[in-house]
């Protein structure tokens, strides 16, 4: 049944009849023909009417009540004018009320495509939904990471030009806002660049970066770009790598090769690689060593010492540590390309080493994995070194190794993965799951991520030994893997490359027609692969294409 309101009579008042108003008459005269803005108003608060005090002494059950029945009595026009009056009060921006430190956090349970909407709200929504620590949040949130020296070099740009004139603040901020919020949440739309050989299903088609209709991107650094009011511009850095990431997820990407045609480089096959953002450093069954610069990819150094194939190396600042086929390793100083040691304890072939300002660390061929202590290189005389320890428990060649703080974790053709105590060399656990010999590992400190003969990828918990995740797709060894919280990559005997979803374990792209032949090495940074083969081939999977990458690392 509908709800029954009850009748009121305005009693003991004579001036009033049934059909009268006791609302002040300009009360309900048409409201202001303009849109209201919830954010902003320069009207003053309305008077509150001068109410009976037996009206005001009701309950507000009852007072609701009166008001709806004479509210009933009005023609519809009427309502509709009270209605209109009433949305004021109904919503309440909590921006104009609240402190800046609420306000801040309650915007940092947004996510992107919140924030940006939320910036165009209003001038005071948009000011909290653009403020840098939101962005900054959001950036590292996603395991993103950013080139500390970089940032320090346009920090003193933008102090040697601070005085120089630019293009509008406002005007630019607005053009960026107005770039990014259509990159970020447009429509599926046709890949900008996308290699001929790779055909992905239609679903994983990418956003098209269209620069021309927008603020175009600095051959040479803008420091007015990165930084605004004296602050690093996180969203202008966060957009750049959400754009890069759109990159990855569509396999929109160019590729270049090394060496170049006018060029002499490796003769026989390259079996490790290293870069970071200057340089490129390879190893061949050549027996050298050669740097290659990232830019221009010209050779500027070969480093030959070794006896047999440079099977492995690692390079941390000007220093190189590599192995070889040989059974030795060699310590190299890149600014003289001079030998500063010569490492001899294992008996065959130096698979993988790593090492840092603490440790050597090798395993090799003979089953076993060696610890060298850093701390005593420089005191000691000549070319041989003394191992401070020696792991052994493999039933075959130890194949990689890799560590983090006071855990090795190696893995072998016997088809296990083993945990080692650094400092007393003790086995800790033993983890099975392959079911061929394994090739390569990535530890992080918690999970061990594995490549096998089995064709397979494993990612194991090394807590309690569980596999809790397997990739396949390659169809033959998985010979090279990197990971990180966001994406594994892998390189196989199949002669691709494909990169995978961490979280869920899906194939995000398929990389072919690089290569010849088997993939034997890969790193990859926020913007690129570079991988090396048996063909003597490096090539550089760019997917940097239409991306300011200056602050990525």
């Amino acid at each position: 049944m509908p709800r029954q309101f009850p009748t009121f009579h305005l009693l003991h008042s004579p001036s009033h009849s049934p059909h009268s108003s006791h609302f002040p008459s300009n009360m309900l005269n048409t409201t202001q023909q303009h849109a209201i803005d919830e954010g902003f108003t320069d009207a003053e608060e309305e008077p509150t009417p001068d109410l009976p005090p037996w009206l005001l002494g009701l309950q507000h059950e009852q007072r609701a009540d009166f008001a709806l029945s004479l509210l009933l009595t009005l023609p519809t026009a009427y309502i509709a004018k009270v209605s209109e009056r009433l949305v004021p009060y109904l919503h309440r921006d909590f921006v104009t009320t609240l402190p800046s430190e609420l306000c801040m956090q309650i915007f940092s349970f947004l996510s992107t495509r919140e924030l940006l909407a939320a910036a165009l709200v209003s001038k005071s929504w948009r000011r909290f939904a653009l403020e840098p620590r939101l962005w900054r949040s959001l950036y590292f949130l996603n395991g993103w990471s950013v080139n500390v020296d970089r940032i320090g070099e346009l920090e003193g740009m933008q102090d040697d030009c601070s005085d120089t004139p630019t293009c509008d603040d406002e005007e630019t901020e607005t053009a960026l806002h107005a770039a990014m919020h259509d990159r970020l949440v447009a429509p599926i739309r046709k890949p900008l660049v996308r290699h001929p050989s790779v055909q992905l299903p239609v679903h994983l088609a990418a956003p098209r970066i269209d620069y021309p209709s927008s603020p175009s991107l600095p051959v040479t650094p803008r420091p007015d770009l990165y930084f605004h009011q004296g602050r690093l511009n996180w969203r202008y850095v966060y957009q750049q790598h959400h754009l890069l990431d759109q990159n990855w997820r569509n396999g929109n990407y160019t590729v270049e090769s090394i060496p170049l045609p006018q060029q002499i480089g490796h003769s026989e096959g390259t079996y490790c690689i290293q870069f970071d953002s200057k340089k490129i450093v390879s190893g061949s069954r050549d027996k050298s060593i050669r740097v290659w610069d990232l830019e221009t990819k010209e050779c500027r150094l070969v480093l030959q010492g070794h006896q047999g194939s440079v099977l492995c190396l690692q390079f941390i600042g000007d220093e190189i540590v590599s192995g070889s086929s040989d059974s030795s390793i060699i310590l190299w100083d890149i600014r003289t390309a001079n030998i500063r040691r010569i490492f001899r304890n294992h008996t065959e072939s130096v698979l993988n080493i790593r090492f840092d300002d603490r440790y050597i660390i090798s395993c090799s061929k003979d089953r076993t994995i060696k610890v060298w202590d850093r701390n005593a290189v420089a005191g000691v005389d000549g070319v041989v070194y003394n191992c401070i320890r020696t792991l052994a428990g493999h039933r075959a060649a130890v194949n990689a190794v890799q560590f983090q703080k006071n855990r090795i974790v190696s893995a072998s053709g016997d088809r296990t993965i083993r945990v080692w105590d650094l400092e007393t060399g003790i086995c800790l656990k033993t983890i099975e799951g392959h079911t061929r010999g394994i090739a390569c590992i990535q530890f992080d400190g918690r999970f061990v991520v594995s490549g096998s003969s089995d064709r397979s990828i494993k990612v194991f918990d090394i807590e309690n030994g569980d596999n809790v995740n397997t990739l396949e797709g390659h169809s033959d060894l998985v010979r090279t893997l990197q990971a990180d919280q966001n994406r594994i990559v892998s390189g196989s005997y199949d002669e691709t490359i494909r990169v995978w979803d961490a979280k869920n374990g899906k194939l995000v792209c398929d990389l072919r027609n690089g290569h010849s032949s088997r993939i034997f090495k890969l790193q990859y940074d926020a913007r690129r692969i570079v991988s090396c083969s048996q063909d003597s081939k490096i090539v550089i999977w760019d997917f940097g294409a239409g991306v300011d990458s200056t602050l990525f690392s």
